[in-house]
């Protein structure tokens, strides 16, 4: 009799170390979820080393955790703005995943053959139409986000407190295309040519 409870205490002693250790890995990748933590800041480049700095100074390295994030914070210059996700390690950022910049080279004002684009910070511009630069009736404030698209080009969204436009960004040295997209099929629809006028 006791050795029969021997052998059906068996198996289950092995299923039970079994199912601790599953539980036991996915509890660890799970924390490598939970505890990745929203970053965001400032990039500044030195010697080719990218750099964060955060709202209270302090400034960490930059290290990309995957090709994708290495290839996107290439595409980043020094003052523009950096929102992602990852974790400090030994005194440096390991980067997951960039979610959201800020380009410093599209602030300004920007114009085109119908408005005028005033980029005021890395999320808001104000939307001037013909004849009109002043800020009046006819101007409408827009809240906006950008994200990586390919290298050429970034995801803009525009917003309001109606509705959410996706678009296409094109950036160069003093001029921008958006291509803006159809919100039910992503097809291109509406094209702006836009030429730096101010910074």
């Amino acid at each position: 009799m006791l050795q029969r409870d021997y052998h059906h205490t068996g198996p289950r002693s092995r299923v039970s170390f079994n199912f601790l250790n599953l539980t036991i890995l996915l509890l660890i990748q799970l924390s490598s979820i939970v505890f990745a933590d929203n970053l965001s800041g400032l990039i500044n480049i030195e010697n080719n080393k990218f750099f964060l700095l955060s709202e209270n100074s302090t400034k960490l390295e930059v290290k990309p955790l995957n090709q994708t994030t290495s290839l996107n914070l290439q595409r980043l210059n020094t003052g523009d703005f950096l929102m992602g996700t990852g974790e400090i390690l030994n005194g440096n950022i390991v980067l997951q995943s960039i979610d959201f910049v800020g380009l410093k080279k599209l602030l300004g004002l920007w114009s085109s053959p119908t408005s005028w684009l005033n980029f005021e910070s890395f999320s808001s511009v104000t939307v001037l139409f013909p004849n009109d630069i002043r800020p009046t009736s006819k101007s409408v404030t827009l809240q906006y986000s950008i994200s990586p698209a390919n290298q050429n080009t970034w995801r803009i969204f525009f917003s309001d407190e109606k509705s959410v436009a996706l678009a296409i960004l094109k950036l160069k040295e003093g001029t921008a295309e958006i291509q803006f997209l159809n919100s039910n099929t992503g097809e291109p629809s509406k094209l702006i040519e836009l030429e730096k006028v101010a910074n």
